[in-house]
């Protein structure tokens, strides 16, 4: 069978000069028809200053004016401007109407659970803004002399979800600005696995917060199944963040045409979840957030 509606929450758009990947809005159009997706949240995952920010925010607007029915835009921010942040999140949603915010999960200097980002999140909870976290890669000394170093984002992006998740909770943000509709990438990296340990962490003198609120915390996130297209995975998340945290989510041009049909085809052919689970997760739960 096929479905009525595919909603891909992360989606990515690269600008003209960015050597990593080619785009542009007509080819993953095309893409996209191919593969069956019907709607895309494009954001940009390239660690921003505030200058590069407003940039990429007007060519994403430019981008989903084209197809404006099918894609809608997650703007950027940078960290290094804190008043310019502020100014852009107006900005982009009140007049490049941006319906969330595509964030890093550092700039390769400061997480975005340290406190000078605090009047950032302040402005998002006041706005009840939809944010979808994004990691960039960590340069660790000694990353350099791992054997497997094409491709660090295999693991890397996993872990640096993980570390920015655990320092944003761990200093009971998620409680302090409750209205941020957070996306977590790629079903959380290790976040999922690493809950019930993260949870008991007072036992060492770590955290303040009870073991029920820190489970609480991370079940408040939106999990994005992208790259876990695997019956384990699926058991795994619908255990831990339950269907109505599930969203999909295909990190398109980073993968390929090939891995997006595999990972619809997986969802078509699962008896994890029942067929009203999977419009859930395809698309009824991320036009619920919208929504809001």
């Amino acid at each position: 069978m096929s479905f009525e509606k595919t909603y891909d929450v992360h989606h990515h758009v690269f600008p003209p000069e960015t050597p990593v990947h080619h785009w542009d809005i007509y080819t993953d159009h095309e893409a996209m028809q191919r593969c069956g997706v019907t709607n895309v949240l494009l954001s940009c995952p390239l660690q921003t200053n505030a200058k590069l920010a407003h940039y990429t925010n007007e060519l994403l607007a430019e981008q989903v004016k084209v197809y404006l029915k099918q894609y809608k835009m997650l703007a950027a921010l940078g960290y290094d401007d804190v008043p310019a942040a502020l100014e852009e999140i107006a900005y982009a949603l009140d007049d490049l109407h941006a319906v969330g915010f595509g964030l890093n999960t550092h700039n390769e200097t400061i997480y975005l659970g340290n406190d000078c980002l605090n009047p950032i999140f302040e402005e998002l909870n006041r706005r009840s803004a939809l944010v979808f976290l994004h990691p960039c890669h960590n340069r660790a000394p000694g990353n350099e002399k791992l054997l497997f170093t094409g491709n660090d984002s295999v693991y890397e992006y996993t872990f640096d979800t993980t570390r920015a998740v655990m320092d944003f909770v761990f200093q009971d943000k998620v409680a302090r600005w409750p209205n941020i509709r957070w996306i977590m990438p790629h079903a959380g990296g290790a976040i999922p696995f690493l809950a019930y340990r993260m949870s008991i962490s007072g036992q060492w003198g770590c955290i303040h917060q009870s073991a029920e609120e820190i489970m609480a915390a991370l079940r408040s996130f939106y999990y994005d199944l992208t790259l876990n297209g695997c019956e384990t995975n699926y058991v795994f998340m619908k255990q831990f963040a339950g269907v109505d945290h599930l969203v999909f989510g295909s990190d398109y041009p980073s993968c390929q045409e090939t891995i997006i049909q595999d990972s619809i085809d997986a969802l078509q052919r699962t008896r994890i979840f029942t067929e009203e689970e999977k419009k859930k997760i395809l698309y009824k739960t991320i036009e619920k957030l919208l929504q809001k």
